[in-house]
């Protein structure tokens, strides 16, 4: 009876306030996301995109984002989070009207500009989450973001249905249109949040603020420096491949069962998101980070046998991967950075790992154009050597990750 107390304690603790509102925010957002974003790069290339295009336009995404997040953690640390998150949460809702009634690729590019320069908001959101969880249920905390998903988990299906039965182009506007209003509600509730900085204003000077949020990295823990590490390889990673799970999946399966596949991903992840960070919270934090990744360095390797059944343990083990990965890494940082200076490490952190991310999709398209499981096979290779790189790193340090043989 304990173990079933602890979690529903956990949860009625950190489900209030400010993560109370993110998290009805955010049912809507991934529902809306999981309509489209997992179709996406077929709706480009009906626009007219080829594989390199593809590639390009998720590269442009990573570069967007990486330009705005050094300016967008140190707004975050001082003319407030609340003031960042609501603004531009409406101008991404805004933006998606534009990906809806795009009439070739080239808008696509605009639109995916003007999509992630809204994203500015990001360090801003995790630290008000950040600022509001408690610290002894950081893990569990952010394990709950993944429940949205779950709530969510009929939306690719949906979404693939929706393409399916009305093709891609009429399917993808409809599905956009949806996730436009869904974006906008959210922009809605999102102004009932309370504000977490408990200094004032302060006045913003571009130059320095950059300087200041490269700088950060001197005053942090080591520790720190190996999670920056492994997040540029993470976002590396995904822009490798994300983009093109999509494209060789549906090159055996129709739209629809790839929609399940993502559905099973998301339950996968949310159901063993609060069983796995709520034993994290006990003390295993950097083992669950690492065994995340070789999680994920399974799954892609899986994913290029083009079988039903071999993408069906895919969507599980990716799912367990996330679940393992995510609310751990967040944690972590959350341990290791202080509460001003978390805005401007997020800041920071999102910066080069998005650069990573900008490399990583230049180089996705080329690759997959030439050798389509080529991108998943060095994912996976790439995972698998960050793994023992982290292992090595951590235990070197002494800092509390078990040996191999405990």
């Amino acid at each position: 009876m304990s173990k079933i107390k602890d979690p529903l304690q956990s949860f009625k603790i950190v489900l209030s306030g400010n993560i109370l509102l993110l998290f009805i925010t955010w049912i809507l957002l991934t529902f809306g996301g999981g309509l489209t974003q997992n179709f996406a790069s077929l709706y480009f290339k009906k626009l007219g995109a080829n594989d390199e295009i593809v590639g390009y336009i998720s590269s442009i995404s990573f570069a967007t984002m990486a330009a705005l997040q050094l300016v967008g953690g140190s707004l975050a640390d001082s003319i407030g989070r609340k003031r960042m998150i609501t603004t531009f949460t409406f101008l991404f809702s805004l933006s998606i009207l534009i990906f809806a009634f795009a009439p070739k690729w080239e808008i696509i590019v605009l639109a995916t500009i003007i999509s992630n320069l809204s994203l500015l908001y990001q360090p801003a959101l995790f630290s008000v989450m950040m600022d509001s969880l408690p610290p002894d249920r950081r893990t569990f905390g952010f394990a709950i973001t993944n429940l949205p998903q779950l709530v969510s988990i009929f939306a690719p299906p949906i979404g693939g249905y929706i393409v399916y039965e009305m093709g891609i182009i009429p399917g993808m506007r409809l599905n956009y249109l949806l996730y436009f209003l869904l974006a906008f509600s959210a922009a809605l509730i999102r102004l009932r949040l309370k504000e977490t900085l408990p200094f004032p204003l302060r006045k913003l000077e571009l130059k320095k603020t950059i300087d200041k949020a490269l700088k950060i990295w001197k005053s942090v823990k080591k520790e720190m420096h190996y999670v920056l590490y492994a997040n540029i390889t993470f976002n590396f990673v995904n822009g490798l491949t994300t983009a093109f799970f999509v494209l060789y999946a549906t090159s055996y399966v129709s739209t629809f069962l790839w929609g399940i596949t993502i559905a099973m991903v998301i339950g996968t992840q949310s159901l063993s998101g609060l069983w796995v960070s709520n034993i994290a919270d006990k003390g295993f934090k950097k083992e669950f980070f690492i065994v995340g990744l070789a999680l994920l360095s399974i799954s892609n390797i899986l994913f290029i046998f083009p079988s039903v059944v071999f993408l069906f343990i895919f969507a599980f083990m990716r799912g367990l991967g996330i679940a393992f990965h995510n609310p751990s890494k967040n944690s972590l940082i959350a341990d290791f950075v202080s509460t001003e200076k978390r805005g401007r490490v997020m800041g920071s952190l999102l910066f080069f790992s998005y650069l990573g991310g900008m490399l990583g999709a230049f180089l996705g398209g080329h690759i997959y154009h030439s050798f389509h499981t080529l991108p998943f096979i060095l994912s996976s290779w790439i995972l698998l050597i960050l793994c023992l790189f982290l292992y090595y790193l951590f235990r070197k340090l002494d800092i509390g990750i078990s040996p191999l043989h405990a």
